[in-house]
């Protein structure tokens, strides 16, 4: 019999990672969860018959943290369902009375955490955080870590370990692999080449994700610049954010036209497409869940020596499967591109870790068996 779980994430709506890996855990474990959220689906997320989405939002972000909560409570209230699975968001009043509610319902509740504060903040700000986490973990029957890092974060705070799994984030590995292998099987790579304006012996360097300002991306054009007065190479930026036009401008600045700008890209084939092109994956900063996609094409990926990451920086090995530059400097991050591209020798053997570390520690599998023991849900026979 399938268990019935309530998920609260408000950022649900637009976050296809996680639409991604709940539907792969609903096709392989008997479960069928609710995700309650705050505003109408983006396009590209897609339920299913065990993954249905319930928008609880007024519309309205100050109304919502009224609206959302007791929308929530509500429906928990008549659904009953086996389990509640929330973040413990600090600023999402939902998380901490469904948990509450679900001690006086005695239905079961999880807490899916990082396991520790990735961003910048002061010390009051980070203890504050810290103390509110461990009363979401207390209050929770179980905790699912991102990582090994959340988890050994989470013990020093005096959190029982036994009910503590680790899954490891990651994305939908097997459909990207899967994916990649149909597109290269037919793709004419010097074709698509063309279609860009780049010559087939030219170097293509690939950034995918939000143009947010923590990602930095200034200081991989400024890169660029010094990388291309002497190098044949390109520069291949997919996304979009709050910084878009900055760093469209900034390219413009330096008549760079070299630098080719993609706007938001979701369809498989076209991403996959753009990442078999790519030699090289660089994220400025606060490099997540696109070192997954990066080392799935066999990518090395670049980033800087922050303190301030998300937890999929714990794949990515130095020498191993990529390499760091100095934090805010882009002259070391040039060097670091220009010295990689020189080594080909280098750039095969980081490119064959990067793929190993998928298949050894970042596929999809590892994470759903760490969910499901997490959530107590049994595999389908």
């Amino acid at each position: 019999m399938n268990k019935t779980i309530v998920f609260i994430s408000k950022d649900a709506y637009w976050q296809k990672y996680r639409n991604d890996v709940l539907t792969k855990f609903t096709f392989y474990y008997d479960v069928n969860i609710f995700i309650l959220t705050t505003h109408k689906l983006k396009n590209y997320i897609k339920p299913n018959d065990n993954l249905k989405y319930l928008v609880l939002g007024s519309g309205n972000k100050f109304f919502d943290l009224f609206v959302f909560p007791l929308r929530v409570i509500n429906f928990i209230l008549f659904q009953k369902p086996d389990q509640i699975l929330v973040h413990g968001h600090i600023s999402e009043p939902a998380d901490i009375l469904a948990l509450l509610l679900g001690k006086i319902m005695k239905i079961g509740s999880t807490i899916w955490t990082h396991g520790y504060y990735c961003g910048k903040s002061s010390f009051l700000s980070r203890r504050i955080r810290d103390l509110l986490l461990v009363i979401y973990c207390k209050l929770s029957d179980s905790v699912i870590a991102f990582s090994k890092r959340g988890y050994e974060n989470l013990i020093s705070y005096s959190i029982d370990s036994r009910k503590i799994s680790i899954a490891p984030n990651t994305l939908d590995t097997d459909d990207i692999l899967k994916n990649k292998e149909k597109i290269l099987k037919n793709l004419d790579r010097n074709e698509l080449l063309k279609k860009y304006n780049v010559g087939s012996e030219s170097k293509v360097i690939l950034y995918c994700g939000r143009f947010s300002k923590r990602k930095n991306l200034h200081l991989l054009i400024k890169a660029f610049n010094v990388l291309k007065q002497n190098k044949d190479v390109y520069l291949f930026l997919v996304g979009n954010g709050e910084t878009y036009e900055q760093n469209v401008n900034l390219a413009n600045i330096y008549n760079n036209s070299r630098v080719v700008f993609f706007s938001s890209v979701y369809e498989k084939e076209i991403l996959a497409k753009i990442f078999s092109l790519a030699h090289i994956f660089v994220i400025p900063s606060w490099a997540g869940l696109s070192i997954i996609e990066a080392f799935c094409y066999g990518l090395p990926v670049i980033t800087d020596n922050s303190k301030y990451h998300p937890p999929e920086i714990e794949y990515l090995k130095e020498g191993f499967n990529g390499l760091f530059y100095e934090e805010n400097n882009y002259m070391d991050l040039a060097v670091k591109i220009n010295n990689l591209l020189d080594n080909e020798e280098m750039m095969k053997n980081l490119s064959e870790n990067a793929l190993l570390t998928i298949k050894n520690k970042a596929n999809i599998q590892l994470m759903l068996k760490g969910f499901s023991k997490g959530l107590n849900i049994n595999e389908k026979i």
